[in-house]
């Protein structure tokens, strides 16, 4: 595609500005339907229907670092690189806030017995885990983790069985605090639940 910087050309008749003039209209509507409604209807024209994006880059640097909040403006969306990952951050007057995290998927066979490693979670991050596999009401937990210095600590809520509001609520499956920098996320069948293999997911934000 074509763009036209100098456009209209007052060195030009109308005539010879016609042709750049529509190349830039052509330009405009074709980048604009990347990512937003352009020319489509009433009801859906200038709404985004996706947003996509570089990673903000200081450009006296030419470095990934955060945004500043433009004069006038109240609060900004980026993203940025941490630790090798692109991360989606929001700020406002208040400071930064990482809105978008990052997420580990798999699968892990659990036993009653000792703890097992599930997966590693990079360095200074802190995040939740969900795991379950099909079977009963007991099959299924969460737990909630935070990893620095090579050391990954867990902790297993109690989870109230099919909404009995009993105070003995299952534990399903413990997460446990890492005694060696390993660095996994690692977790144990609780007493009553299923051995097997179980899937995860894992979502996590920088510290």
């Amino acid at each position: 595609m074509v763009w036209n910087s100098l456009w209209p050309d007052g060195t030009k008749s109308v005539k010879q500005n016609t042709v750049p003039g529509q190349q830039n209209t052509t330009y405009t509507e074709t980048s604009m339907n990347n990512d937003h409604y352009w020319n489509i209807g009433t009801d859906e024209d200038g709404h985004h229907k996706a947003v996509q994006m570089k990673q903000f880059a200081n450009s006296a640097v030419g470095a990934p670092s955060d945004a500043p909040i433009s004069t006038g403006m109240e609060g900004v969306m980026y993203l940025k690189s941490v630790a090798g990952r692109i991360e989606g951050f929001y700020r406002n007057v208040n400071g930064i806030f990482q809105f978008i995290p990052s997420f580990l998927t798999g699968t892990v066979v659990l036993s009653t017995g000792g703890f097992n490693d599930i997966v590693v979670p990079p360095d200074n991050t802190f995040g939740q885990i969900f795991i379950w596999r099909q079977g009963t009401n007991k099959d299924v937990s969460f737990g909630s983790f935070v990893k620095v210095g090579g050391f990954c600590q867990g902790i297993s809520p109690a989870i109230d069985v099919n909404g009995s509001g009993s105070s003995s609520a299952a534990f399903n499956v413990l997460y446990g605090n890492g005694t060696v920098a390993n660095g996994f996320i690692r977790a144990r069948v609780a007493s009553g639940a299923s051995n097997g293999t179980y899937e995860y997911r894992v979502m996590y934000w920088g510290i």
